[in-house]
């Protein structure tokens, strides 16, 4: 043992009062630092509870803030114009992002090319299907003539349609005695108003 000791009468040694004494007070300080730390712990458990709700109460004022403040601005609105901005907004349905524009522009230039499936062909192609699955062979779907005609002839007329547009632009810009393109009419005629002023 560390510490110091001495031998008492019967030849016993003991560890004097002091080491205890000292073992006795390292144990209450840990005690004592954990009983801070817990307290500390529901202090801090208190106040972010109390900041929750303060911030629970201010979300409900600003929602009502906001609510209050589309109420005062709606006033001035007859029904049928607040009705007739409603239906304009269910018309719209305007798309997030340019992705989804091209999705939708995919699609539909899909389902003009291909004209869909009769019920009559659907079912002889899944029995096909079936049949060729159950042998082991791979199922390889043939379309028919007529819609791959019908997809290159759409696919050729939209071809043409872009090239129409392309050939009108270069002609009109040729015209203007340019090889500038110009995004619209309103921005060429600002450009040669420019031209204009600082010649």
């Amino acid at each position: 043992m560390a510490g110091k000791f001495h031998i008492n009468r019967s030849g016993i040694v003991c560890v004097l009062a002091e080491t205890k004494k000292q073992s006795t007070v390292a144990k209450n300080r840990s005690q004592l630092a954990k009983h801070q730390d817990k307290l500390k712990l529901e202090s801090i458990k208190v106040q972010v509870d109390d900041l929750k709700e303060k911030q629970s109460r201010a979300k409900k004022k600003l929602i009502n803030l906001d609510e209050q403040k589309k109420r005062l601005k709606n006033w001035d609105y007859s029904i049928q114009q607040d009705e007739d901005w409603n239906d304009r907004l269910e018309k719209s349905d305007l798309p997030d992002d340019y992705a989804q524009i091209a999705e939708r522009a995919y699609t539909k230039d899909l389902s003009k090319a291909l004209t869909p499936l009769s019920q009559e062909e659907y079912n002889t192609q899944k029995q096909e299907y079936y049949r060729t699955r159950s042998q082991g062979i791979p199922y390889v779907h043939k379309p028919s003539s007529e819609k791959l005609e019908s997809v290159i002839n759409h696919v050729k007329a939209k071809d043409e349609r872009t090239l129409r547009k392309i050939n009108k632009n270069k002609i009109r810009n040729s015209l203007s005695g340019g090889d500038t393109n110009y995004i619209n009419d309103k921005n060429k005629q600002f450009n040669e108003k420019l031209n204009r002023h600082y010649k």
